[in-house]
C-alpha cells in the first residue's frame, strides 16, 4: 500500500511498527482528504464562520456609526442562518468577541424593517386618501 495515502500509521514504543505496535497515529490531512463527511463539516464550519464574521463586522461598523442596519434580502438570509445554526457566545468566541453586538444588530435591523414596512403602509394609505 502506498504510505502517502494511508491515514493510519503504527508507531510503538521503542520503534516497533505494524499492527502489533502500541500507538496508532492518524494523519489528519489524509483523514480529511479521504473522509467526505468530515470534509463537508469543515467546509460548513468555514461557511458558518464567514457568515458570522460578516454579521459581527457590520454590527461593529454600525455601533461605531460607520455602517447601517441591514435590509432584505440580506437580513432575511442572515436571520435564517442564525435560526438554523443557533450560534452561541461560546462558539462565536473562536472567531473573536462581538456575539452580543451581532445579535443586537440583527434584532435592531429586524425592528427597523418592521417599522419601515408599517411606515410604508401608512404612507400608501395616506396617498389614497
Amino acid at each position: 500500500m502506498d504510505d502517502r495515502r494511508s491515514f493510519l500509521r503504527y508507531s510503538g514504543e521503542g520503534g516497533s511498527t505494524g499492527p502489533d505496535a502500541t500507538l496508532v497515529d492518524i494523519s489528519h490531512e489524509s483523514l480529511i482528504r479521504q473522509w467526505e463527511r468530515l470534509r463537508a463539516w469543515v467546509q460548513e464550519e468555514a461557511q458558518n464562520r464567514n457568515t458570522y464574521v460578516r454579521i459581527r463586522d457590520d454590527a461593529r461598523r454600525w455601533e461605531a456609526g460607520a455602517g447601517s442596519l441591514w435590509e432584505d434580502p440580506g437580513l432575511t438570509q442572515a436571520r435564517l442562518w442564525w435560526d438554523r445554526c443557533k450560534p452561541s457566545p461560546l462558539w462565536a468566541r473562536r472567531y473573536g468577541d462581538g456575539f452580543a453586538a451581532a445579535d443586537s444588530f440583527l434584532r435592531e435591523s429586524e425592528k427597523r424593517g418592521k417599522n419601515g414596512c408599517a411606515r410604508a403602509d401608512l404612507d400608501r394609505i395616506l396617498e389614497m386618501a
